[in-house]
């Protein structure tokens, strides 16, 4: 029966979740990484600019 099978069975060039994950894992954990370090700065300066006294005129 023609067209009955699919075209990525037992074809190597389907796309497999593996490749989909090697693929995406870097670029997801850099930006996890760059989310973190832009949240540790900012609750870094709050604490700074409220819990030292004097320094919210220096840092504003």
């Amino acid at each position: 029966m023609l067209g009955t099978t699919s075209p990525w069975v037992g074809s190597r060039t389907a796309p497999r979740f593996d490749d989909f994950v090697l693929s995406t894992l870097p670029s997801m954990f850099s930006d996890l990484v760059e989310a973190f370090i832009a949240v540790y700065v900012f609750v870094t300066l709050l604490f700074a600019m409220f819990a030292t006294p004097g320094l919210d005129s220096v840092l504003l």
